[in-house]
C-alpha cells in the first residue's frame, strides 16, 4: 500500500514532508558531489549491443551533441537523484505517492523518472511557430551588428553588461529564452527580442544500452535520463536548423552573452555556421573540478565545440579552468573585466578584528549544514552579516538555513556590498558562493565551512581560505584567523567592462 505524502520544498531544496497521518518531517538531501560524477561517468560510458560508448553516439552534421546535455545528466539528473535517493527509490518501488506542493528540484527528478511532461501538445507547435514567425520577422526589421545573449529582459547576470553596451553606442539585438508571455506581448508590442529554445519534435535516436552492470534504481534513472536526453537533443538539432535559416538575412558580426553550457549551443552552433564569431563571458565561479559542464571529464577536445572565445574575470580564473579541463584551447581563453563591475576592495580595508562574520546566501549549498554553522557562531559571540539574493525574497532565503527559533533575528542584513559596509567585516564565510571569490581582494579571513558539499575546497587548496570544521569552532588556533593574501590584479583583471567589450566583443576579430 503506497503511503501519500504532501511536499514543499524550499528555496535550496530542503523538502517539508506532511503525511497523511499528520505526522510532519524535514528532508536534508545530500550533497555528495562525488556521487553525481560517478553516475555521469558511467553513464557516458555505457555501451550499445556494437560496442559502441554513448558519449560517442550523439554525432550529427560534424557535431557531437552529447556535451549539449552534459550540465543536465549532471546537474539536473544524477546531482538531484544523489540528493533525494532514498524517497526515490521508494518512489521506484511504489512505495511513495507524493503530491507536490510546488515546483522544484525534487518534482523535477520525480517528474523525470515518472516519465511526466514528456509529450508535446498542439500549443507547444503552435507556440514554437510563433518563435519562428518573431524571429524571422525581428532580423528583417531591426538591423544589429551584435546579438546579445540574456537568459531575460530582466537577467541580472547581464545588466551591467547591457548598461556598458548602451553607454558604448552598441547597436544590438538581445537573444533571449522563451517564454510564453514574453513571446505574445512582443508579437504586438515588437521589440528587437530574438528567441531561443526547444523545438517540439520526436526523438530521432531511440538508442538501446547494456544497463545489466547497474542495479534496478540505477537502471530506472539512466533509461528515464537518456529517453529524455534524447529528446532534447533531437529538439537542439532542429532548432539549429531553424536559427540557421533565421540568421542567414542577418547582419550580425558577434554572438555575445554568458558563458552558458545549458541552453544556449543550438544557437551558439547556427552562429558559428553562419560565420558569426561568438564569444563567452565568465559569469560566476564555476571553473573547478567539480562543475561537469566546464570540466567535460571523459569528453576529448576535438568532440567539444563551444565559444570560439572566452573571456574570464582575471588570470587566476584561466589558470583554473585550463588546470581542471582539457577541452578548451588555451588560445581561445583571454582575460578581461568581470561582468558585474563589482566593488572590489583593497587589503586597506583589512579591520583587524575577528567577530564580525559575513555569510552569504547560497542556493546550491547545504544550507541546513551552513545554518548549524551560524547558530553556533552565534552562541560562540560572533555577529553575523547575511547577505541575501536580490532575486529571491528574504524570509524564504532565511528559511532555508533552517535556524533555532529567535536566532534569525540576530542577524544583520547586509543588502549591499560596498567598501563601507566591508569595513564592518573581519570574516567571510562560505561554501558555494561567487561572492566569496569576490570579495578575496579585501583581504579579509576568510573560511570554507565544512560540509558535504565540498564545492568551494579549490579555494583552500590553493591557499587563500582556511577550511573550518564545525566541531572545532570554540577552539580554533590562532592560524584559522589569519587574512587572505592575495594579488588582487591576478584575480580580477583591472581593465573596464567598456575596454573589454571594445576589446573582445566589438572589435574586429582578430
Amino acid at each position: 500500500m503506497k503511503t501519500r505524502v504532501s511536499v514543499r520544498e524550499g528555496n535550496t531544496g530542503i523538502l517539508y514532508l506532511t503525511y497523511e497521518d499528520g505526522n510532519q518531517e524535514r528532508f536534508v538531501p545530500s550533497y555528495d558531489l562525488g556521487g553525481a560524477r560517478r553516475l555521469l561517468l558511467t553513464c557516458q560510458d555505457l555501451q550499445d549491443a556494437t560496442g559502441s560508448r554513448l558519449k560517442d553516439n550523439y554525432w550529427r552534421e560534424g557535431i557531437n551533441w552529447l556535451p549539449t546535455v552534459v550540465n543536465f545528466l549532471h546537474a539536473q539528473s544524477f546531482a538531484n537523484y544523489v540528493r533525494y535517493q532514498p524517497l526515490l527509490e521508494q518512489i521506484i518501488d511504489g512505495e511513495l505517492d507524493v503530491v507536490h506542493e510546488n515546483q522544484g528540484a525534487f518534482s523535477t527528478i520525480v517528474d523525470l523518472l515518472l516519465n511526466k511532461a514528456d509529450e508535446w501538445s498542439l500549443k507547444d507547435h503552435v507556440f514554437n511557430w510563433l518563435i519562428v514567425v518573431n524571429n524571422w520577422v525581428t532580423i528583417r526589421r531591426y538591423r544589429a551588428d551584435l546579438l546579445f545573449f540574456r537568459f531575460a529582459p530582466d537577467d541580472f547576470r547581464t545588466t551591467a553588461a547591457k548598461s556598458a553596451l548602451d553607454e558604448l553606442g552598441a547597436t544590438y539585438m538581445e537573444a533571449l529564452g522563451v517564454e510564453r508571455r514574453l513571446l505574445l506581448t512582443n508579437v504586438f508590442r515588437r521589440k528587437p527580442y530574438y528567441f531561443y529554445g526547444r523545438v517540439p519534435i520526436d526523438n530521432i535516436f531511440r538508442l538501446e544500452y547494456d544497463l545489466s552492470a547497474v542495479d534496478r534504481y540505477t537502471r530506472t534513472l539512466f533509461a528515464a535520463t537518456l529517453r529524455r536526453v534524447e529528446r532534447m537533443l533531437s529538439s537542439y538539432i532542429c532548432e539549429r536548423k531553424w536559427h540557421i535559416r533565421a540568421l542567414a538575412s542577418s547582419q550580425f558580426e558577434t554572438f555575445y552573452g554568458i558563458d552558458d553550457t545549458q541552453v544556449i549551443f543550438p544557437l551558439l552552433y547556427a552562429c558559428q555556421q553562419r560565420k558569426i564569431r561568438t564569444v563567452a563571458h565568465q559569469h560566476g565561479a564555476a571553473y573547478n573540478k567539480y562543475h561537469a559542464s566546464y570540466v567535460m571529464e571523459g569528453i576529448s577536445g576535438e568532440d567539444y565545440r563551444w565559444f570560439d572565445k572566452l573571456i574570464t574575470w582575471g588570470q587566476f580564473w584561466r589558470d583554473r579552468l585550463l588546470a581542471v579541463s582539457t577541452v578548451h584551447s588555451p588560445e581561445c581563453v583571454v582575460v578581461g573585466s568581470d561582468m558585474f563591475e563589482f566593488p572590489h576592495g583593497t587589503l586597506s580595508s583589512q579591520t583587524g578584528g575577528r567577530r564580525n562574520v559575513l555569510i552569504p546566501y547560497e542556493f546550491v549549498t547545504n544550507t541546513h549544514a551552513v545554518g548549524r554553522y551560524i547558530a553556533k557562531l552565534i552562541d560562540l559571540g560572533y555577529h553575523v552579516f547575511f547577505k541575501p539574493r536580490i532575486d529571491e525574497q528574504l524570509e524564504d532565503q532565511i528559511e532555508s538555513y533552517c535556524l533555532p527559533v529567535g536566532y534569525s533575528e540576530k542577524l544583520t542584513i547586509m543588502k549591499e556590498i560596498t567598501t563601507s559596509a566591508m569595513e564592518n567585516i573581519d570574516i567571510v564565510a562560505g561554501t558555494a558562493s561567487t561572492l566569496v571569490y569576490q570579495l578575496l581582494p579585501y583581504g579579509k579571513i576568510t573560511w570554507v565551512l565544512e560540509t558535504d558539499y565540498r564545492y568551494m575546497e579549490d579555494l583552500v587548496e590553493v591557499g587563500y581560505a582556511h577550511l573550518i570544521r564545525y566541531e572545532d569552532l570554540e577552539t580554533l588556533d590562532e592560524i584559522y584567523f589569519r587574512p587572505t593574501e592575495v594579488d588582487p590584479d591576478y584575480l580580477f583583471s583591472s581593465d573596464t567592462l567598456q575596454d573589454t567589450l571594445k576589446k573582445h566583443v566589438l572589435g574586429k576579430a582578430e
